[in-house]
């Protein structure tokens, strides 16, 4: 079949589906929400976790289907110490955001109780979020991208749509899009190196869950509950405004350091931890 020797085509195919699931996920979004327009916390983790699972049936369907693979082929397989080196550099860089931010003036803090059920809740929240974008994105997309358009346009081309699915959230605007694109090469770059989810997945889990319910940011415009409360006092193209610290060049600044320390890690410490698939320059 055509699908079978065409990995763009494939993508386009399986975008097509994971639309689908979206739709469906609307309707029990619809189906979930409350006359005022909210949300419980308890049923974004349900949803969330309908998301991941969906995304890994597709994406195990296709993989089956079309290219005699499995989810650990497109690097669905934990690695323990690129998983936790991705939760500090995630860590770091909203904590990065945060200092610079509040020690030039450009946001006020203030502290309300600490809730630990929300804490938790939001924290497999981000877990399962980081899992169905990772695998979406960095798995199956990015892995299909390489084939079709090699490695340095398939990873700017994921990260672009990685930018695009949040163009309905609340707040968007060009810098938010550029930043979250930077943000798909950084997610990415590391897949370049070794196709293993392990990294990506860590930092994106942390950078969630540090950025929105530890120090108060909105979280690609979504507002989430915290014991931090953030105050924007300077212009939003600093402070990241209703968007969130990823709507800020301060983001933007801390971003393009972390793709390079990732890179220098690669290049310099696991250059043995590379599949024979993955060998060649990558940048």
């Amino acid at each position: 079949m055509k699908l079978r020797n065409k990995s763009g085509l494939r993508v386009f195919v399986f975008l097509a589906f994971y639309i689908i699931v979206l739709m469906a996920t609307v309707v029990v979004v619809s189906a979930l929400t409350g006359a005022d327009g909210s949300i419980s916390l308890s049923d974004q983790i349900v949803i969330a976790g309908a998301e991941l699972g969906l995304v890994l049936w597709v994406s195990r369907t296709f993989l089956r289907r079309f290219e005699d693979k499995e989810l650990d082929d497109i690097g669905f397989q934990l690695h323990g110490t690129k998983f936790w080196i991705g939760i500090v550099i995630g860590a770091a860089l909203q904590f990065f955001g945060f200092v610079v931010l509040w020690s030039t003036h450009n946001v006020s803090v203030s502290f309300t109780a600490f809730n630990a059920a929300n804490f938790i809740g939001y924290l497999a929240l981000f877990g399962l979020v980081a899992l169905h974008e990772e695998i979406l994105i960095r798995g199956y997309i990015l892995s299909n991208f390489i084939q079709s358009y090699g490695k340095r346009l398939g990873l700017l081309s994921s990260a672009l749509l990685f930018g695009f699915m949040h163009f309905q959230n609340p707040s968007f605007n060009i810098l938010a899009f550029i930043n979250i694109s930077i943000a798909g090469i950084l997610l990415g770059v590391s897949y370049l190196y070794d196709q293993n989810l392990s990294l990506p997945i860590g930092m994106h889990w942390s950078w969630n869950f540090v950025q929105g319910p530890v120090l108060g940011f909105a979280v690609s415009g979504q507002g989430n509950a915290s014991f931090i409360q953030i105050k924007n006092l300077g212009p939003v193209w600093i402070t990241g405004g209703e968007f969130g610290f990823e709507g800020s060049v301060v983001c933007t600044v801390g971003m393009l350091i972390s793709i390079g320390c990732v890179m220098v890690l690669y290049r310099r410490f696991w250059p043995g931890l590379r599949p024979p698939q993955a060998s060649g320059r990558v940048w």
